[in-house]
């Protein structure tokens, strides 16, 4: 059996992740430059709180019900919710 891992940025954004790899695949690459440019703001934006809790606040900001995180985990603190959805909101990938 193949090791399977856990990816936080593909389960928020998969359309961001295929556009990125679809882009590579067919030789698009100032397309790809840009579209890493943007996973790499996201991933910078993921380590502003623990990665779970960071995956169930960013779900929800699209509107998926990701439930509450498990302990030992509690959910992002206002404020820092606040300046994550400000975050990814100025690469308009919200709603």
């Amino acid at each position: 059996m193949q090791p399977v891992a856990f990816r936080a940025l593909p389960t928020v954004f998969p359309e961001l992740v295929a556009q990125l790899y679809e882009a590579t695949k067919t030789g698009k690459y100032g397309e790809a430059f840009e579209l890493q440019e943007k996973v790499n703001y996201l991933r910078e934006v993921q380590h502003m709180a623990q990665s779970i809790p960071v995956v169930h606040t960013s779900l929800e900001f699209r509107g998926v019900d990701a439930g509450y995180p498990r302990h030992p985990y509690s959910k992002v603190p206002v404020q820092i919710r606040e300046k994550m959805k400000e975050e990814i909101n100025k690469l308009g990938l919200l709603p």
